[in-house]
């Protein structure tokens, strides 16, 4: 796609095997907002690092830490970090997540154990998926609407 301008930033997505499409700003403008006071936001598969800068517009308070295999997209998304307004709160690191949560990269009582176990299971039999979302968003998270989707 190039550069999406946003209006009090923009993010440059070449490089980037995803690109940013409505889904993913109309996905943070919807989940985000009853979390603005969160202090601390994982990005994981961060990509471009669009969800982090929104993330980091909408919750002032918030050190934004995003994890990226893809080391073309680490280096997009820090490159959109650096260029913010938020750039003393946004991180990335070129890593597995894997990898990076088992150096202790994430507090207990986070999101890393639904995570540890839905990598489990996913890979536990070919073919297998499992679903991260909150449990009355199922419905949603089944029809492919919401959640995050973990593969083999």
């Amino acid at each position: 796609m190039g550069v999406f301008q946003f209006t009090r930033f923009a993010v440059d997505d070449h490089g980037c095997g995803m690109k940013i499409c409505s889904d993913s700003v109309l996905l943070a403008a919807w989940f985000l907002s009853p979390y603005s006071d969160r202090l601390s936001v994982a990005d994981v598969g961060s990509g471009s690092g669009v969800l982090a800068l929104l993330a980091a517009d909408i919750m002032p308070q918030a050190r934004i830490a995003g994890v990226e295999l893809d080391s073309s997209a680490a280096a997009a998304a820090s490159a959109n970090f650096c260029a913010s307004p938020w750039k003393s709160r946004l991180s990335i690191v070129n890593a597995d997540f894997l990898a990076y949560a088992a150096e202790g990269q994430f507090a207990p009582g986070s999101m890393l154990p639904k995570v540890e176990a839905a990598v489990k299971f996913a890979e536990s039999k070919p073919g297998r998926e499992a679903l991260i979302t909150l449990l009355e968003k199922a419905r949603d998270g089944i029809a492919g609407k919401t959640g995050t989707i973990v593969r083999q």
